[in-house]
Protein backbone atom coordinates (compact mmCIF):
# COMPACT_ATOMS: atom_id res chain seq x y z
CA UNK A 1 0.00 0.00 0.00
CA UNK A 2 2.76 1.97 0.72
CA UNK A 3 4.66 1.55 -2.06
CA UNK A 4 1.71 2.61 -4.52
CA UNK A 5 0.85 5.83 -2.48
CA UNK A 6 4.94 6.40 -2.86
CA UNK A 7 4.30 5.40 -6.75
CA UNK A 8 1.59 7.71 -7.29
CA UNK A 9 3.18 10.58 -5.84
CA UNK A 10 6.54 10.07 -7.60
CA UNK A 11 3.94 9.42 -10.74
CA UNK A 12 2.10 13.01 -9.83
CA UNK A 13 5.56 14.70 -9.39
CA UNK A 14 6.73 13.87 -12.58
CA UNK A 15 3.69 14.17 -15.20
CA UNK A 16 1.66 17.39 -12.85
CA UNK A 17 4.17 20.02 -13.56
CA UNK A 18 3.37 23.36 -14.38
CA UNK A 19 3.61 24.25 -17.98
CA UNK A 20 6.58 26.84 -18.71
CA UNK A 21 5.01 30.31 -18.16
CA UNK A 22 4.85 32.42 -21.06
CA UNK A 23 7.50 34.71 -22.21
CA UNK A 24 6.46 38.38 -19.99
CA UNK A 25 6.72 41.88 -21.83
CA UNK A 26 9.93 42.42 -19.73
CA UNK A 27 11.31 39.47 -20.74
CA UNK A 28 10.90 40.68 -24.51
CA UNK A 29 11.80 43.59 -24.04
CA UNK A 30 14.90 42.65 -22.66
CA UNK A 31 14.91 40.55 -26.12
CA UNK A 32 14.71 43.18 -27.82
CA UNK A 33 17.08 45.50 -26.24
CA UNK A 34 19.97 42.05 -26.42
CA UNK A 35 19.20 41.69 -30.25
CA UNK A 36 19.56 44.90 -31.14
CA UNK A 37 23.03 45.67 -28.62
CA UNK A 38 24.11 42.59 -30.18
CA UNK A 39 23.17 44.23 -33.96
CA UNK A 40 20.28 42.02 -34.89
CA UNK A 41 18.00 44.81 -35.91
CA UNK A 42 15.63 42.60 -37.47
CA UNK A 43 15.47 40.63 -34.49
CA UNK A 44 15.36 43.57 -32.39
CA UNK A 45 12.13 45.58 -34.41
CA UNK A 46 10.49 42.23 -34.41
CA UNK A 47 10.49 41.95 -31.09
CA UNK A 48 10.07 45.37 -29.79
CA UNK A 49 6.89 46.28 -32.30
CA UNK A 50 3.99 44.68 -30.56
CA UNK A 51 5.55 45.98 -27.38
CA UNK A 52 5.40 49.11 -28.30
CA UNK A 53 1.89 49.19 -30.23
CA UNK A 54 0.41 47.92 -27.12
CA UNK A 55 2.57 50.72 -25.67
CA UNK A 56 5.51 49.75 -23.93
CA UNK A 57 7.70 52.46 -23.30
CA UNK A 58 10.88 50.40 -23.50
CA UNK A 59 10.33 49.31 -26.77
CA UNK A 60 8.67 52.58 -27.89
CA UNK A 61 12.24 53.81 -27.03
CA UNK A 62 14.20 51.03 -28.55
CA UNK A 63 12.26 52.00 -32.38
CA UNK A 64 13.06 55.50 -32.16
CA UNK A 65 16.57 55.44 -31.27
CA UNK A 66 16.42 52.51 -34.11
CA UNK A 67 14.08 55.18 -36.34
CA UNK A 68 16.32 57.88 -35.47
CA UNK A 69 19.45 56.10 -36.86
CA UNK A 70 18.07 54.33 -39.23
CA UNK A 71 19.11 50.59 -37.52
CA UNK A 72 17.21 47.71 -39.22
CA UNK A 73 14.31 50.08 -40.59
CA UNK A 74 14.87 53.54 -43.07
CA UNK A 75 16.27 56.84 -40.47
CA UNK A 76 13.08 58.70 -39.67
CA UNK A 77 13.72 61.21 -37.57
CA UNK A 78 9.92 62.67 -37.63
CA UNK A 79 8.93 59.05 -36.37
CA UNK A 80 11.58 58.73 -33.57
CA UNK A 81 10.44 61.98 -32.01
CA UNK A 82 6.82 60.60 -31.72
CA UNK A 83 8.25 57.83 -30.04
CA UNK A 84 10.26 59.23 -27.83
CA UNK A 85 7.59 61.46 -26.65
CA UNK A 86 4.94 58.72 -26.30
CA UNK A 87 7.00 57.02 -24.13
CA UNK A 88 8.21 60.33 -22.54
CA UNK A 89 4.57 61.06 -21.85
CA UNK A 90 4.85 57.61 -19.87
CA UNK A 91 7.61 58.55 -17.68
CA UNK A 92 10.50 56.98 -19.48
CA UNK A 93 13.37 58.58 -18.45
CA UNK A 94 15.33 57.54 -21.44
CA UNK A 95 12.71 58.44 -23.36
CA UNK A 96 12.67 62.06 -21.60
CA UNK A 97 16.39 62.05 -22.28
CA UNK A 98 16.64 61.21 -25.81
CA UNK A 99 13.42 63.75 -26.88
CA UNK A 100 15.67 66.35 -24.85
CA UNK A 101 18.88 65.57 -27.14
CA UNK A 102 17.25 65.66 -30.23
CA UNK A 103 15.39 68.86 -29.53
CA UNK A 104 18.51 70.50 -28.74
CA UNK A 105 20.28 68.76 -31.61
CA UNK A 106 17.66 70.23 -33.36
Amino acid sequence: MIRILGLTILASATFCQPLAAETTDDQKALLARMSFVGGDYAAALAAAQPLADAGDPRSMTLLGVMNESGLGLPADPSRALELYQAAADKGFPQAIHNLAASYEAG
